[in-house]
């Protein structure tokens, strides 16, 4: 028994050593792998969209502005960037695409200056950005800010209200976003990122729509990153 329990010992004392040597290689080996890692890089992401009441502008003077309020929904992304070597890593430049769904009209408002009418529609954005990020490249953890000029295609789907439906139209608008989050190195190669993301566009409608909206989100992401 003794010598069970000295063996035992010895066993759970390999055992414990292996298991910190584990822990301190993922966060040793991406810090001493990281300036290995080639300049470009790839990425997919998904998130969570919390829309700000939109404004609603009639141009046809039909109605006062007033602002709907919009249902959460969610986006998904794929980027491509570039860490130029004269700036050490600490710029990066991004062509990134995003699709946001499901922030649609609740249909259970009503708006006095509509007549305490309620809107039922969807809103579907996609949009194209060019990522210009300032961020910390030594260690294994790079907090990043940035901002993000843009195009994007704004469809709003067939609109009812009060018994009425509006066939629905694109609107292809300038937008931009301002960014902000982490991302953390988990080999020489792969990554994972936290994000926040401030979106707006202003697109416009003709047609029987023939308004102008205002809209704008905020947004948190999470991706997977590959250098190489």
């Amino acid at each position: 028994m003794p010598e069970f329990n000295i063996e035992r010992n010895r066993t759970m004392k390999r055992i414990t050593l292996i298991s910190v040597l584990f822990v301190l290689s993922l966060f040793l080996s991406p810090a001493l792998a990281a300036e290995e890692a080639g300049p470009f890089y790839m990425g997919i992401l998904g998130g969570y969209v919390m829309p700000r009441d939109m404004t609603l502008h009639a141009k046809d003077g039909s109605y006062v502005d007033f602002d709907a309020t919009l249902k959460n929904g969610g986006v998904f992304g794929i980027k491509a960037g570039y860490l130029p070597p004269f700036a050490s890593k600490y710029l990066a430049t991004e062509l990134e695409y995003n699709y946001i769904f499901g922030t649609d009209f609740d249909s259970g408002k009503t708006y006095s200056a509509i007549s305490n009418q309620s809107l039922d529609g969807t809103n579907k954005i996609q949009a194209l950005f060019l990522n210009f990020k300032l961020r910390y490249p030594e260690g294994a953890f790079h907090p990043y800010i940035g901002i993000g000029p843009g195009y994007s295609w704004f469809q709003a789907g067939d609109i009812t209200s009060g018994g009425t439906t509006m066939p629905g139209e694109t609107s292809s608008q300038f937008c931009w976003q301002l960014l902000a989050g982490l991302d953390y190195d988990i080999t020489k190669n792969w990554g994972v990122g936290l994000g926040y993301k401030y979106f707006q566009v202003k697109p416009s409608f003709g047609g029987q729509i023939n308004a102008d909206y205002d809209y704008t989100a905020h947004m948190i992401t999470l991706g997977v990153n590959y250098a190489f």
